[in-house]
């Protein structure tokens, strides 16, 4: 991935996940937005990884209850042998509720963090319809 052209780029993918994907969400979030300057595009790009952080979290969630079903104790699932998968999905999330509201938490910043940048490009591009191309 070209981090001179996408420089929020540098440390934003964790082992495992597609640098390829995240360079196609930046690419067409500037092809959407069509930035005209580099304040713009910065923003953009924040956009971007805004979404690829909340995306992140959507995982997270799925892994971690993944995981936690393939390591309950043994007595719960002996107590609970017939529980099909979202059962068990359902016992994990009553013993990890507690991770699951800090990642609820995490969630909304994220959320809020894109629509503060959101809001913040489509005020810019309200007060300065014509901005001055870069030269």
């Amino acid at each position: 991935m070209n981090q001179s052209t996408y420089p929020l780029l540098e440390n934003i993918l964790i082992p495992g996940e597609s640098a390829a994907f995240l360079q196609t969400l930046f690419e067409g979030a500037r092809s959407w937005f069509q930035p005209q300057n580099p304040f713009e595009q910065f923003l953009i790009d924040m956009l971007a990884a805004t979404l690829w952080r909340h995306a992140r979290l959507a995982t997270l969630e799925a892994r971690i209850l993944t995981i936690e079903q393939d390591i309950q104790p043994s007595f719960l699932l002996k107590q609970f042998k017939n529980l099909d998968a979202a059962g068990r999905a359902a016992l994990v999330f009553n013993v990890w509720h507690k991770k699951f509201t800090a990642l609820s938490r995490v969630e909304a910043i994220v959320l809020r963090n894109f629509h503060t940048l959101f809001k913040t490009f489509a005020e810019m591009r309200k007060a300065f319809p014509h901005p001055p191309r870069a030269a």
